[in-house]
């Protein structure tokens, strides 16, 4: 390509955005180029390049975008729209108890941005060529938006796949519709400060510089088509950990299981340009055995046919193992919600029930505020500071009106507003038809929450042994619960009303291999937890939980908490501590004793 066709190029198939992202590549402050306009910044650009003589540094990315310009492929569009509807969901959010789909809080009306620590790139000034720009930025969309390989970690409920369905969402939806602007809800702020080089010699990037900006961003490079793979789906079936093709396999059986063949073939084609932006969830949940290979065959794919894709992967704290993870692939962490997003996040999710007509405008204001109050209280800032928490929190206080300051009292709290919130809300008109389904099952709130304490423990059991992921066949669940109920008839009430009704158990896969899986690990973790806290041997069983590693602290603590402040039981809280802790001082080297010590004083 010569000058003339870089230049028709750059105004006829390249959007502002994607200049920008073109800059950024090169390393080139956009805004310093001496032109307004897309047409004129795209003409100093190829000066600023010919003077360089990095001209074909320009060129070679211009292949590579050649067919951005085309759109997105319609046979990948029913598969877009899908993924767009499904990852908009909340899966905690509040329904409307008369039962209208008008009152679901979606992903994108409450979405906060995280903090993933601070990174900082450099750019060329378009015209001094002394000046370098220093761009500061912490936002995790940006982490993922400026580094095409990413290794995202968070403690449990950080908001880790909540981020990944957010991004997915607003992609697909941009690919659908290119002129809704879908991109610039994916914005965070960053600092700009221009340094002067003085030789080899330059201000340190730690120092402030009286001339740092605070310059709005947002996602620019919208040609990128979202492909969210869970991988403890994966890892559940057969690949080859070292090929470069593992993951595209299975993301084309997964598309063909879905009964989106015909999207398959422009997806590869797609896929072969570069053109995916892969988010692979949750590697703490793929068994542990499993982990190192599924981290060999996400290594892989900066190999092969499809090496130009970008990647986002992500894992718990406690369970990433550096020594597994690909070699020379950044590492972030997402932060606690600070006071200002856990004020937004209050704002929003009362905003939006009042918008929906769940809530009168002076009742969601007054909530708002008693909830931000609360949220900085000494004992439930805390619990505030996590994504998964804080929604827990506004949904305890939208349906019981007060919160509890511990976990285990707020985890109850929750799972009562979820199974119970139905019946709570009959005197509100058609509500009032439904069933009391307590009374139908012929059951009390304890009993009903015993059988989900089971089921919780039987999945759970399979994650933590590593065998399966945390899935449990509806087989199992149909039987569990028809030991507890007495019939099959009153077990499918059940499964229907948990999965329909309260959303604690959310169904996957077709009728002849369905499972279920609860809403989120933390929901699986407690309910077990007040299965182990039920054990008359708990004393027993909890050190014995303890040895099986990472997987269990939660339940313990759960339990531990459960017992004290749910049941007022601390003789038989502090007697499972006791157990759990080693009968002498370990040795030094005696990593698993120490680790006993640890969980213990956690508990």
């Amino acid at each position: 390509m010569n000058q003339t066709e870089i230049l028709r190029f750059l105004q006829e198939r390249v959007s502002e955005d994607e200049l920008k992202t073109i800059c950024f590549h090169l390393q080139v402050d956009y805004e310093s180029l001496p032109a307004v306009g897309k047409a004129g910044k795209g003409l100093e650009l190829i000066k600023f390049m010919q003077r360089r003589g990095r001209l074909p540094e320009l060129e070679a990315i211009l292949s590579r975008l050649g067919a951005v310009g085309e759109g997105t492929p319609d046979s990948v569009k029913p598969y877009l729209k899908v993924i767009a509807q499904r990852t908009n969901r909340l899966a905690l959010a509040p329904l409307d108890p008369q039962g209208r789909d008008a009152a679901a809080i979606s992903l994108e009306q409450v979405f906060i941005n995280l903090d993933a620590g601070s990174a900082t790139y450099k750019t060329a000034h378009a015209e001094q060529e002394n000046v370098t720009i220093h761009q500061r930025y912490s936002a995790a969309l940006a982490h993922i938006h400026y580094r095409p390989r990413l290794v995202l970690l968070g403690d449990p409920g950080s908001g880790k796949s909540t981020l990944l369905r957010f991004l997915t969402h607003c992609l697909a939806q941009h690919a659908l519709a290119p002129d809704k602007e879908w991109t610039k809800l994916l914005r965070w702020t960053q600092e700009k400060t221009p340094t002067f080089v003085v030789g080899d010699l330059s201000p340190s990037e730690g120092d402030k510089s009286p001339t740092t900006n605070k310059e709005e961003c947002h996602w620019t490079m919208g040609g990128l088509l979202p492909v969210l793979v869970e991988l403890r789906d994966f890892a559940a079936t057969p690949f080859a950990p070292h090929s470069p093709t593992a993951v595209w396999q299975y993301i084309e059986n997964r598309l063909r299981a879905e009964g989106f063949d015909e999207a398959v073939p422009a997806l590869h084609a797609l896929a072969r340009q570069g053109r995916l932006l892969l988010l692979l969830d949750g590697v703490d949940e793929v068994p542990l055995e499993q982990r190192p290979a599924v981290w060999q065959a996400i290594a892989a794919l900066s190999e092969g046919p499809y090496l130009e894709n970008r990647w986002v992967a992500t894992c718990r704290i406690l369970s990433f193992a550096a020594a597994e993870a690909p070699k020379g692939v950044p590492v972030q962490t997402l932060q606690p919600l600070n006071k200002e997003q856990i004020d937004q996040f209050i704002s929003s999710w009362y905003g939006v029930l009042a918008e929906t007509g769940e809530l009168g405008a002076e009742q969601a204001r007054q909530m708002t505020g008693q909830l931000q109050t609360a949220a900085r209280r000494p004992r439930l800032q805390p619990l505030a500071e996590n994504p998964m928490l804080l929604t827990i929190m506004a949904l305890v206080q939208t349906y019981h009106g007060t919160l509890p300051d511990e976990r285990a009292r707020l985890y109850q709290a929750c799972v009562e507003t979820l199974l119970l919130r139905w019946q709570r809300h009959k005197e509100t008109g058609p509500g009032a038809e439904m069933p009391d389904v307590l009374a139908e099952l012929g059951v009390n709130q304890q009993q009903l929450e015993r059988l989900l304490w089971e089921i919780a423990w039987k999945a759970h059991s399979r994650a933590a042994d590593r065998q399966e992921s945390a899935d449990i066949a509806e087989t199992e669940v149909m039987g569990i619960a028809k030991n507890h109920l007495g019939s099959y008839q009153k077990a499918e009430q059940f499964v229907e009303y948990t999965e329909r009704r309260a959303h604690l158990l959310v169904g996957h896969g077709g009728q002849q291999q369905r499972v279920y899986r609860f809403p989120h690990r933390t929901f699986q973790e407690y309910l077990a937890a007040c299965y182990v806290a039920s054990q008359r041997d708990f004393s027993r069983g909890a050190p014995k939980l303890a040895q099986r590693g990472d997987s269990w602290r939660e339940v313990l603590n759960l339990a531990a908490g459960t017992l004290v402040f749910n049941q007022s039981n601390v003789e038989k809280a502090l007697d499972g501590i006791r157990e759990v802790l080693p009968e002498r001082v370990p040795a030094a080297a005696d990593t698993g004793g120490w680790y006993r010590v640890w969980l213990a004083a956690e508990m």
